[in-house]
């Protein structure tokens, strides 16, 4: 199947369209796929995507590789709606042993270090029930 996949004969044809199908979705979804380039702007916030650097009103903002991959996942798809399982597809390749919450506290952190709460208005807006949106 892949690198991070296998299957132990003998197996059924069911268990292996369903796995080449997440695969295939997976694929679809992978933060590589949503073929950003260049630098993201949005109001004061700038993102270069090549460069993996964030500045919020010309200052640099220091995140961590997943929480840049989300941002410009965010970013890059203005007004698009992610569920968890999106994010989690597309972030983590859908491990099963990902806590759905992760994706909560990676948006979490992403908004402290970008100044939101306190009344200033967000960027990453939650959708009850649903994910998670990027409003620019």
């Amino acid at each position: 199947m892949g690198a991070d996949d296998y299957m132990t004969k003998p197996f059924s044809m069911r268990e292996l369209v369903a796995r080449v199908k997440a695969m295939l979705r997976r694929a679809e979804l992978s933060p590589a796929s949503t073929n950003v380039r260049g630098v993201i702007t949005s109001g004061d916030l700038s993102i270069d995507v090549e460069a993996r650097k964030v500045s919020l009103g010309g200052v640099p903002v220091k995140l961590k590789p997943k929480e840049f991959d989300l941002l410009t996942l965010f970013a890059g798809n203005p007004g698009k709606a992610f569920t968890r399982d999106d994010i989690l597809d597309r972030m983590w390749g859908g491990k099963d042993n990902i806590d759905r919450r992760t994706v909560d506290v990676h948006v979490r952190w992403i908004r402290q270090k970008l100044g939101e709460g306190d009344g200033a208005p967000r960027r990453i807006i939650t959708i009850r029930g649903h994910g998670y949106r990027f409003e620019g």
